[in-house]
């Protein structure tokens, strides 16, 4: 198959509305950059404030089957589940009229579970799990729409990588190439009680569950988007 014809099939083969999503991240913080260019915020009202809240991942098991240099089954790679904890924020909120910009720095520890087979000796057959833990600076925007009651905004958010541990050590042939930001998308829809915020949210990340592993050099993910359901308590003074 021709490069050309690759590209096309994986063109194809992705969700056609994640293009329009990540055109959608240029332009918000174009609105953005004009907004505070010609001083619309300095007539708004800013206000700051805390939020504790849960994020739900939703993916299912999957596993990938890796072979050696000469095409034989050796391994295989299993993903079980993600565990996130709760997560803890600082929100700067700021509003005008009906216009609402929001961002948060927040706190959250994901946990991946993942199992390795060994099947080099089929007698002996071995079976490890592996903890990836990994400490995350969430830091999304949103843009949008806001009443006295509710709000609802989408924007682009990074991920910054604060520290991990690794998996696979004891696994020849294995190695981890992970970027420190990792980039995404979410929704946000929010009820407002006077100061507290109950806000329902989705987030759907560009990078793919284990897409930082690689064997004997090869990229080895498990072509899964990571993607949550959050809930959250806001209180903004």
């Amino acid at each position: 198959m021709s490069s050309v014809s690759k590209e096309i099939s994986t063109w194809c083969s992705k969700p056609g509305y994640l293009w329009y999503i990540k055109d959608l991240q240029a332009y918000i913080w174009y609105i953005l950059f004009l907004s505070l260019l010609t001083g619309t915020t300095l007539s708004g009202q800013f206000y700051y404030g805390a939020k504790v809240g849960y994020s739900i991942p939703f993916n299912r098991q999957d596993n990938i089957k890796l072979d050696d240099a000469n095409d034989f089954f050796i391994y295989r790679i299993s993903f079980e589940e993600q565990d996130v904890s709760p997560v803890f924020s600082l929100v700067g909120h700021y509003r005008k009229d009906l216009i609402y910009f929001q961002t948060e720095l927040a706190y959250k520890r994901v946990r991946t579970r993942f199992v390795g087979e060994n099947f080099i000796d089929l007698d002996n057959i071995t079976r490890l799990q592996n903890l990836k833990e990994t400490h995350n600076l969430d830091i999304p925007f949103f843009a949008g729409f806001r009443t006295d009651r509710f709000k609802l905004g989408v924007g682009p958010l990074a991920s910054i990588i604060l520290s991990e541990n690794a998996i696979f050590t004891d696994t020849d042939f294995f190695e981890e190439r992970r970027k420190r930001v990792e980039m995404g998308f979410g929704f946000q829809i929010g009820f407002v009680f006077y100061r507290l915020h109950v806000e329902l949210g989705y987030q759907y990340r560009f990078n793919e569950i284990g897409d930082y592993l690689y064997w004997r050099g090869t990229n080895s993910s498990f072509n899964q988007s990571i993607q949550y359901l959050d809930l959250g308590f806001g209180l903004i003074l």
